[in-house]
């Protein structure tokens, strides 16, 4: 039988109930998520097979509930009843979320997991089980790139119960290289602006620095694109609050080695979100570490 871990804290009562279905693969990105919903409020119910599932939608308490959903071959059998069930559901509460999270299938074999065929095969089905639900998710989140107080931060703005927040922003800067990152809402390309990297003085320093910031802002189309750029980041954050998706929003800056030119541009945006009160975490993915 699935167990309540915990109660929420005193103060959450009193609310309309919210309940989370949550399928996740196993590993630490679940974890993360699960510590993160018992810390802000909701009682937890771990393993919860689908015959328990029904029962604890069937039966509300006053307790904010996230089930977590075991990823097995009964869930795997009864998936297209499960979405039915999932969605006559979300027609009667506003106060339903299926959340999924997505992890790399070669990330999970990396954390530890036994390599015998067995487990291989099974890991392949809850793959491949996760992949079929998310498309039918009130929400899902990439977990492959996020950093632990990433997704901790995604995990709180989407589902605290105390109240309204303005969205929280992740700024991230890349190279084009190495792709652009699929979670990104808003991407700004920054390879028509001069590049530091034929800059003597510049060229082994990175966007975070004085010199490269300075290089980059004598060039008279910054000042215009800055502009237009906040602009379009102000409106979207302050309209996407009316749907779902706006209480976290990504935006990625580009360059061609993500050394310089999106390392300025994520360190500027930042910095005027600040000024304005968001709350943004920082993210340069591609900038060199030494």
């Amino acid at each position: 039988m699935a167990k309540i871990i915990v109660k929420p804290p005193h103060g959450v009562k009193g609310m309309e109930q919210k309940i989370i279905i949550m399928a996740a693969m196993p590993g630490l990105k679940q974890e993360i998520a699960l510590k993160k919903l018992e810390a802000i409020g909701y009682s937890i119910i771990k393993n919860c097979s689908t015959q328990e599932l029904f029962l604890q939608l069937g039966h509300p308490s006053a307790d904010h509930l996230v089930i977590s959903l075991t990823l097995n071959r009964e869930l795997i059998n009864i998936r297209e009843k499960f979405v039915e069930q999932k969605i006559n559901f979300t027609r009667s509460s506003n106060n339903l979320t299926f959340l999924c999270l997505i992890d790399d299938l070669y990330e999970l074999l990396g954390e530890g997991l036994s390599n015998s065929e067995k487990d291989l095969n099974q890991l392949k089905e809850q793959f491949a089980l996760i992949s079929y639900l998310r498309q039918y998710a009130t929400i899902a989140i990439e977990t492959t790139t996020l950093s632990a107080e990433i997704l901790e931060s995604m995990i709180e703005h989407y589902f605290d119960v105390t109240g309204e927040k303005l969205p929280l922003v992740r700024l991230i800067s890349f190279s084009y290289r190495m792709g652009i990152p699929k979670e990104a809402n808003l991407v700004f390309d920054g390879r028509f602006l001069p590049n530091p990297h034929y800059d003597r003085t510049c060229s082994a320093l990175t966007g975070k620095d004085l010199e490269v910031q300075e290089f980059i802002e004598r060039d008279p189309n910054w000042q215009d694109y800055s502009i237009s750029m906040k602009s379009l980041i102000k409106m979207t954050l302050f309209n996407f609050k009316k749907v779902d998706l706006g209480k976290f929003i990504t935006i990625a800056c580009g360059c061609t080695g993500g050394q310089h030119r999106s390392v300025f541009m994520v360190e500027h945006v930042g910095a005027w979100l600040k000024e304005l009160n968001f709350n943004t975490r920082i993210d340069h993915r591609d900038m060199p570490r030494n």
